[in-house]
């Protein structure tokens, strides 16, 4: 699932960057074409270990690990 993979990859890249980088354990917004920004939750932590940590299994996914 290469494909889906990198989509994922894509739209959590485009997710952190509205958050300095700095991607919070829960966020929302519109569609991806649409959305000028994500939104984050008023009582989600951010950053988030595991949020952060995502980044090692969709690197993987990807085969860059």
């Amino acid at each position: 699932m290469h494909t889906e993979a990198a989509v994922l990859a894509r739209g959590l890249l485009r997710a952190a960057s509205g958050f300095e980088d700095r991607l919070p354990e829960l966020f929302s917004g519109e569609d991806a074409i649409t959305a000028v920004r994500p939104m984050l939750y008023p009582a989600s932590y951010r950053p988030q270990a595991w949020a952060a940590a995502s980044a090692v299994p969709v690197a993987q996914a990807l085969g860059g690990l």
